[in-house]
Parts: C-alpha cells; structure tokens; sequence
C-alpha cells in the first residue's frame, strides 16, 4: 500500500511502499493526487529499465521530447541523457555539461508547457557521490 510523507511545507512529498510498474488504478490516483498537493513527488527504490520508465511516464500524459535534441537518447529520442558515460557516446558531452550548469525549466517555453518532468537514477546510472544537485521551487 502507498504510504505517503509531506518532506517540505510547501513542496514535496515522498511514495513508498509502490512499484510504479504495476500500480492499480486506486494507487494511481493517491498519485495525482499526491501531485496535486505536493507539486514535487519522490519515489525511491524503483528498478526500471527504459521502455517501463516510459510507460509510468506516460500515465502522467503524452511524452514531449525535451527541445536540445543532441542531448536525446540515442535509441529512445523522447528521452534526455544526463549521463556523462552516455554523453562520451553520443557525443554530447558539451550540451550535458551546460544543462545542469545553469537554473532551468524543462519545457517551459512552449505554448503548451510540461505537466511534469520525470528523473530517474537507478539501475546501472552512475550517480555522482558529491554534487549532481537537483533542486525545485515552487511560487506558493
């Protein structure tokens, strides 16, 4: 069953006790809802391999593929890499770079903005021990 903790006064909240790979239509909606009320929602301990990461990324609406196309997944274009390993191979390494140097939006300057922006680290992704930050606002 989901559990659900309130992590800031305003922003976020944190999912445990759910797989997102098969998560019924009730445990669904405590995430809409969650996303409704805490903006900003963490799910920890998932294990997804790319197309089930696609598939709970597609529950929240349609896929819209980040503007920087030299930053898309070489196989999966809907995706953005923010690997350093996976930028050696796409040879992106210099747009990864800049991404993550600046504060940004993903999809914000769009007619029609992103509902959501999705992260994920896990499986076989090195994430750094120290920096790496993401950080979110909320203007409430």
């Amino acid at each position: 069953m989901a559990e659900v903790r309130t992590v800031a006064p305003k922003i976020g909240a944190e999912i445990t006790g759910v797989d997102v790979r098969s998560m019924d239509a009730a445990t669904w909606h405590v995430f809409e809802q969650v996303l409704r009320d805490h903006v900003l929602l963490v799910v920890r301990d998932q294990r997804l391999e790319i197309p089930q990461f696609l598939a709970y990324g597609a529950r929240f609406g349609a896929i819209m593929p980040h503007i920087v196309q030299k930053s898309r997944h070489p196989m999966h274009p809907e995706l953005t890499t923010v690997d350093a390993r996976e930028a050696e191979e796409t040879r992106a390494q210099q747009v990864l770079v800049k991404r993550g140097a600046v504060w940004h939006t993903d999809l914000s300057s769009g007619y029609v903005t992103a509902k959501a922006t999705l992260l994920y680290a896990g499986n076989a992704i090195n994430v750094p021990t120290q920096g790496g930050d993401t950080l979110f606002q909320s203007w409430a």
